[in-house]
């Protein structure tokens, strides 16, 4: 019986961890698609983050080393290089 909790407790884990790539996800193809002006990924950012904080209110610190990392550098990459261009 204690293999099937282990097991249940581990998806759980997955769908979070599933849900909170998705949204990473996401925010990154607008990003990079130039969906977003920086201000509006910016609130996007923090969005990201208190959902995040709901999802996994205990990795935090490793959300912030990915996730909040990545989308400051594709800010920088795809953002902030486009409005320089124009």
């Amino acid at each position: 019986m204690q293999r099937f909790v282990n097991y249940f407790d581990y998806l759980e884990e997955e769908i979070k961890l599933k849900k909170l790539q998705g949204i990473a996800d996401v925010l990154c193809f607008l990003i990079m698609r130039r969906k977003l002006t920086i201000p509006e990924a910016e609130a996007k950012i923090q969005e990201a983050r208190k959902e995040a904080r709901k999802i996994i209110p205990d990795q935090m610190e490793t959300y912030d080393l990915i996730y909040t990392n990545r989308f400051r550098r594709l800010i920088d990459q795809f953002l902030r290089t486009s409005s320089t261009e124009e």
